[in-house]
């Protein structure tokens, strides 16, 4: 699988391929300084599934506080402690740019990787 860097546009854009390929398809998003830290998407003819990485795959140092986990409920994530073991949530595919910028704070304010402008991507389309 190839990775990419992507601007906050250019993100927008690999969603709308994501939106078009098969729901096989995933798009993994980690913010370019930092690839231990990730949310990855697939798409079912409406939704976005989001899954944010969690303490189980997370080094030590980066382990999130409780507080920081509360963001993430916050945003109406849940810990999925059967399968995926990440957190994870549904958003709505109609307004993509907004899709980015929570990213972002997700970045910011969740996991502190702060000035996050430029992504590293993996596209995986069927």
């Amino acid at each position: 699988m190839t990775k990419f860097i992507v601007s906050e546009i250019e993100l927008v854009d690999k969603f709308k391929e994501l939106m078009q390929a098969s729901e096989d398809s995933f798009l993994i998003v980690a913010p370019q300084s930092d690839s231990d830290i990730y949310v990855q998407f697939t798409y079912n003819s409406t939704k976005l599934y989001c899954e944010a990485v969690s303490n189980k795959f997370l080094p030590k140092k980066k382990q999130l506080t409780e507080t920081k986990i509360g963001l993430l409920r916050q945003w109406n994530f849940s810990l999925n402690e059967n399968e995926s073991q990440n957190f994870e949530v549904t958003f709505s595919s109609s307004n993509l740019p907004d899709l980015v910028n929570q990213i972002i704070k997700i970045f910011n304010d969740v996991y502190g990787v702060l000035n996050t402008n430029k992504f590293e991507i993996e596209l995986e389309s069927f």
